[in-house]
C-alpha cells in the first residue's frame, strides 16, 4: 500500500486508508511511503525489487516471532542479509547471546546469516536509526493487534516505525486471540 509520506504535522498521519487496512488485516501489509522511490524502478515495473538487507526489530514475543519467520523467509528468497534488533528500555537485561538463542528457537534460518543486534533505547528510534545506519532495504515488523472496544490497535512502536521509516515496511499482523 502507498502512504503519503507527508512532512511536518501531516507527517504524523499515516493515511486513513492505510491505517484502516493495517488495523483490520489478517495478512501482512506492505507500506511504501511516496517519497521512497529506490525500492522499485517505476520505469521497469517488471523488474524485481532489490532487497539486499532486511531489518527485523523483535521484542522476543510470539508476535515478533511471527514477523521473524517472515523476515527469514524473505531474506532466504532474496539472498539478503538479515539484522534482528532487540531494543532494551532502561533496566532491562539481555545481550546478544539471549537474542541469538531466541532467534534459533523461533525461526528455522538454516544457513542464513543473521546478525543479532542489542541496543538500549526506545524501540522505534533504534529501529529507524539502525535502518538508516545499515542502509537496509526494508523493515519487517510485528503488528500486534490488541483488543480495544470494537476494534484492535497495533503497538505504538509499529505505528511510529510505519510513519517514520526511511524504507518500506512489511507489517506482519498478530491478533491477540490467535
Amino acid at each position: 500500500m502507498g502512504s503519503h509520506g507527508y512532512a511536518g504535522l501531516r507527517h504524523w498521519v499515516l493515511g486513513s486508508v492505510t491505517e484502516s487496512v493495517l488495523h483490520w488485516s489478517k495478512m501482512p501489509v506492505f507500506v511504501v511511503r511516496q517519497n521512497i522511490n529506490n525500492f522499485i524502478n517505476p520505469a521497469r515495473p517488471e523488474a524485481m525489487p532489490r532487497i539486499r538487507h532486511i531489518l527485523c526489530p523483535c521484542n522476543q514475543t510470539r508476535a515478533a516471532g511471527n514477523a521473524l519467520e517472515v523476515a527469514v523467509s524473505l531474506a532466504a528468497r532474496f539472498e539478503a542479509r538479515l539484522t534482528v534488533l532487540r531494543s532494551l528500555e532502561s533496566g532491562s537485561k539481555a545481550d546478544d547471546q539471549d537474542l541469538t538463542a531466541w532467534i534459533q528457537q523461533t525461526a528455522a534460518a538454516g544457513s542464513l546469516d543473521i546478525d543479532p543486534v542489542v541496543r538500549r533505547g526506545a524501540a522505534a528510534v533504534e529501529t529507524i536509526g539502525l535502518a538508516k545506519e545499515r542502509r537496509c532495504d526494508m523493515i519487517v515488523i510485528a503488528a500486534h493487534h490488541q483488543p480495544f472496544e470494537q476494534a484492535t490497535v497495533v503497538g505504538r512502536t509499529t505505528e511510529l516505525v510505519l510513519r517514520h521509516a526511511p524504507v518500506p515496511v512489511l507489517a506482519v499482523p498478530f491478533h491477540q486471540n490467535t
